[in-house]
């Protein structure tokens, strides 16, 4: 079956607004520019896990791009928010989200704590 991609318009990622759930469409999100919501591109993904991926990567370009300096802790807090709610998948600083280690069921979750900074 011949597949074609068509260009129809294109938002800068610094004016990106991202939509991750969009009710009765669990495989769908939106994005749109922020200052006209009502020209929204809906994309539907393969599956969950490709929908996570492409949202995570929207999330990380919106914030690079952003223009506000955004703190290099507050972009990776914002980032691994989806791992909490998604386990088995990590951030990486690199952009990358990998799939991480699962324990077995019955063994207890290994907890590592976050060293601070030095001042």
């Amino acid at each position: 079956r011949d597949e074609m991609f068509v260009y129809k318009a294109h938002i800068l990622c610094g004016n990106l607004m991202l939509v991750e759930v969009i009710p009765k469409e669990p495989l769908s999100f939106s994005v749109f520019h922020y200052k006209n919501p009502k020209m929204q591109h809906t994309v539907q993904a393969k599956s969950q896990q490709d929908k996570r991926l492409w949202i995570l990567h929207l999330k990380r370009l919106i914030l690079e791009n952003h223009p506000a300096k955004i703190p290099a802790k507050a972009k990776q807090a914002i980032l691994e928010m989806d791992a909490i709610h998604h386990p088995g998948f990590h951030y990486s600083p690199e952009g990358e989200m990998k799939l991480s280690y699962q324990p077995k069921e019955g063994s207890a979750a290994h907890r590592v704590r976050r060293k601070s900074e030095p001042s």
